[in-house]
């Protein structure tokens, strides 16, 4: 982490090349369609702000899950429970980037670092591979969701290509990639005890093994539409701090498509205001 810290100042601050024109101090991406893939397919709404503190500096907030419950086939499986939480990931991040080359091109490089907090919450595919142990009054619990909390840390890079307008140059359109890792902090579970009859909200600890290392990667493209709004769309993967588990077989006769996988690719499309 020492060393990560050392490269990215060096990175905010190192005399690459200057910009002639200045970026957009505001941005909010607002996605209506945002489908996640993950042994569903999940249809969501993705929200993005950020703000250049100023043309090395920025912050990045970004939300993007499904709300509506019939639209998550995780959670819907569910049926009424409750202690089931809807598929969500959100970071908070803050990183600093620099132009790299010659100012007067029309095509401009930017690489900088960030680092932040990362949030996910799902919930389970609803089967008996999720029961964790039974009780004296002879209900099971039951694992209906988890919510994983980590530190990201990554690096950015923008290829922008500008255009004249006037004496100006403005952004015609920009390519941005991500690459993070991610370490796990904390892991907690949501879940049920079942009985023949009714349902209670249970506690389940965390005695599993946790796996604390993860890593995203994400790709968006913007196209201006006008000086206030551009057109956006985005992928991206990401492989989640999760638990290391494996059934007993003593206990359990696997059957195929048991596999634990915190894997989730997305893909989504929206519109970026601009100020």
């Amino acid at each position: 982490m020492k060393s990560f810290a050392l490269l990215f100042i060096l990175i905010s601050y190192a005399s690459f090349g200057q910009s002639d024109f200045s970026l957009e101090r505001h941005s909010l991406t607002i996605s209506p369609l945002s489908v996640t893939f993950h042994k569903n397919i999940s249809l969501g709404h993705s929200l993005k702000y950020r703000f250049n503190i100023s043309n090395l500096f920025f912050t990045e907030l970004s939300t993007d899950g499904t709300i509506i419950k019939q639209l998550d086939p995780m959670k819907n499986s569910w049926g009424s429970y409750n202690s089931v939480p809807n598929l969500n990931q959100s970071h908070l991040i803050f990183g600093g980037n620099t132009f790299v080359g010659a100012a007067e091109k029309m095509k401009k490089n930017k690489i900088g670092g960030f680092i932040g907090f990362h949030y996910l919450q799902h919930a389970t595919q609803r089967d008996e591979y999720w029961i964790v142990d039974s009780t004296e009054s002879g209900g099971h619990n039951t694992i209906t969701g988890f919510r994983t909390y980590s530190i990201i840390a990554g690096f950015q890079f923008q290829r922008i290509n500008t255009k004249k307008q006037g004496d100006k140059l403005i952004i015609k359109h920009r390519h941005n990639l991500n690459v993070s890792y991610l370490f796990g902090v904390d892991l907690t579970f949501t879940g049920i005890t079942e009985y023949d009859t009714h349902y209670e909200k249970a506690s389940i600890p965390n005695n599993f093994h946790f796996n604390r290392n993860g890593v995203k990667i994400a790709y968006s493209f913007e196209h201006r539409l006008s000086n206030i709004l551009n057109l956006s769309w985005g992928v991206e993967y990401l492989w989640a701090p999760f638990i290391d588990y494996s059934p007993n077989s003593d206990f359990f006769v696997p059957r195929g498509g048991e596999g634990i996988l915190p894997s989730f690719a997305n893909i989504k499309v929206g519109l970026t205001f601009l100020k």
